[in-house]
């Protein structure tokens, strides 16, 4: 734990944290104190902890942490294949384990599970601390961080890397989320993401199954994918220090996809996947890749 506070910053001031029972305290501003529930030090501000109370994606997943891992769609077998075939080998392939990594947006942990098993020294953090109490009891001897993606609460040039599975369509402000990003990296620091591809059509459909859309938030889920597509992002990054690298469509694999589907869906991933369009507007999910400069 003295080795993860000593990484910590106040979020409000940047200043360091010392630990006094339970809580971290700024050393800068005592009024400015921080709680550790579980374990696990939750730095986020009084006012980020206002306006995210009234989020309703923030308030989704504190809801579904306790049966996410049994009733969401992570356990099926389209999501798992994707998961192990597809997802994992692009981060894998580009990782470094003498490297520090942080994770943001680690959820339960199922994620989270494959950085540990192959031996990455990892910081793994998400806003949702009923999500991330049950990553703890996976992984009780892993650190963890409670914190908006919007507001981290480490110093400038901390980390190697970043990574985040399933996470940026969600941040409500990407724009602040990407400046964040570009002031924790390290200069040379890279940012690797796998998300949904905000192209393909079928995410902006209503389902009365919810088979496709997630979370019934009154179009908010919308809008937030809405916002991931590469122009934005070039928009958004083109005076910062980050550099787009890689927006890269992949996989036709649907997670919700049982064993005959996703063997379908197998075959026509290998058979078109690869043609561009096929790609960009078929293809379920998508790579990016950022650099700081």
């Amino acid at each position: 734990m003295e080795k993860l506070i000593s990484i910590l910053r106040c979020p409000k001031c940047n200043d360091k944290l010392k630990q006094i029972d339970d809580k971290l305290i700024c050393k800068k501003a005592k009024s400015h104190e921080y709680s550790m529930q579980n374990g696990i030090p939750v730095l986020v501000t009084k006012e980020d902890m206002q306006k995210y109370a009234t989020d309703k994606i923030t308030e989704y997943y504190n809801n579904v942490a306790e049966d996410y891992d049994v009733n969401h769609r992570v356990v099926f077998d389209g999501a798992q294949w994707v998961l192990k075939n597809q997802t994992w080998p692009l981060f894998n392939e580009k990782l470094d384990k003498n490297e520090s990594i942080l994770e943001i947006g680690a959820g339960t942990g199922y994620f989270t599970s494959f950085l540990i098993s192959n031996g990455y020294n990892v910081l793994s953090g998400d806003l949702s601390l009923p999500m991330l109490s049950v990553n703890l009891q996976k992984h009780p001897s892993h650190d963890f961080c409670g914190f908006t993606s919007e507001n981290m609460p480490f110093e400038a040039n901390s980390f190697d890397c970043i990574v985040g599975n399933n996470t940026f369509y969600l941040y409500n402000n990407k724009k602040k989320f990407l400046s964040e990003i570009s002031r924790v990296l390290k200069p040379g620091g890279k940012l690797y993401l796998s998300e949904m591809n905000p192209y393909f059509p079928l995410w902006y459909t209503r389902n009365p199954n919810k088979l496709v859309v997630d979370l019934n938030v009154g179009g908010e889920i919308e809008k937030r994918l809405l916002e991931s597509k590469k122009v934005f992002i070039d928009n958004w990054i083109d005076q910062s220090d980050l550099e787009l690298l890689a927006y890269k469509p992949y996989s036709n694999i649907p997670y919700f996809a049982g064993p005959l589907l996703k063997n379908l869906c197998v075959m026509f991933n290998y058979s078109f996947g690869l043609i561009p369009y096929v790609q960009k507007y078929l293809g379920i999910r998508v790579w990016i890749e950022m650099i700081k400069r």
